[in-house]
């Protein structure tokens, strides 16, 4: 039987705790298996700083996590962040003000 997860051991993934997206890193997997809609992964995740322990994340559905603070951030928004010098379409054609305006909107959510 050959499993496939959306992540591997030692990947980062985002996902958000308490109204803030969190970074973890993954520390173990757990996959549940019996052929039906009860199918599921998990993950257990440490903090990216400060971890107390390989545990500091428990029971992370695969749904809930993300590569990229990003792709949270679309998931949650429906979209990308778009400022009011965006005129991108679909992630095309950024300018270079708008890639700033971009920059500090990912910043200023850590």
């Amino acid at each position: 039987m050959n499993i496939e997860t959306k992540f591997n051991l030692d990947d980062h993934a985002w996902y958000m705790k308490n109204n803030v997206p969190t970074e973890v890193i993954i520390s173990s997997i757990k996959t549940f298996n019996v052929g039906t809609n009860q199918d599921s992964i998990t993950y257990t995740a440490k903090d990216t700083v400060n971890s107390v322990s390989w545990l500091d994340h428990e029971h992370l559905h695969e749904g809930i996590l993300f590569s990229s603070k990003i792709a949270l951030s679309t998931k949650l928004f429906g979209t990308e962040y778009k400022g009011p010098k965006c005129s991108a379409l679909n992630g095309i054609g950024h300018s270079k003000e708008c890639m700033k305006e971009h920059d500090s909107q990912y910043t200023n959510i850590d």
